[in-house]
């Protein structure tokens, strides 16, 4: 067989696998198994409220559409529009099929962290410079960074902090937030 020929089967096969992927996906209902399983597990290990509008999948990553967390008995909230899990095939032969090597990076889209006031805040509820101890809240940070080492880097596009005060009005602490991280050199 010529090389044409090759090139010709080898597109072909491609072409069907996509279809047969995207007709899987839609026909099967994944998205919604999918987005069901996530969320039981998800719950089971945090204490307060998850949602996930939609799902999504394309050859190259996972997607999460407009996933929203509440926090249990306390004054925060998460939104994210878009939480994309990035695959790495090549991660997941290298570390013996291990499936949490198969993520590689991911990226938060526009994420929301809401802080709202009880309206009762005392003296001993605040974080004034004195009672803050840096040197604890990077070995804390850099700790955590460690646990996401199977991920090689972690994406923030357009985030944002707001405080709510006790009437209900927004203040936009920051926003526009955009930076990565990469977790590659924190092992070493």
């Amino acid at each position: 067989m010529n090389s044409r020929r090759w090139v010709i089967i080898f597109t072909s096969m491609v072409v069907i696998l996509i279809a047969g992927y995207q007709i899987l996906w839609r026909v099967f209902s994944l998205e919604d198994h999918l987005r069901d399983m996530i969320i039981r597990e998800v719950q089971s290990n945090f204490r307060g409220e998850i949602s996930i509008e939609r799902v999504s999948a394309n050859l190259q990553s996972l997607n999460f559409h407009e996933v929203a967390f509440t926090f249990e008995n306390s004054q925060r909230e998460i939104r994210i529009q878009k939480l994309a899990l990035g695959f790495s095939i090549f991660n997941f032969l290298k570390y013996n099929f291990n499936p949490v090597r198969l993520i590689s990076d991911i990226v938060v889209e526009e994420p929301v962290v809401k802080f709202q006031s009880n309206g009762n805040l005392s003296g001993k509820t605040r974080i004034t410079p004195s009672k803050f101890n840096i040197d604890s809240l990077e070995t804390e940070y850099e700790n955590q960074l460690l646990d996401l080492g199977f991920v090689g880097r972690v994406v923030i596009n357009n985030g944002s902090i707001i405080w709510v005060n006790s009437d209900s009005t927004e203040i936009g602490l920051l926003s526009k937030l955009k930076g990565w991280i990469s977790t590659a050199e924190l092992e070493h």
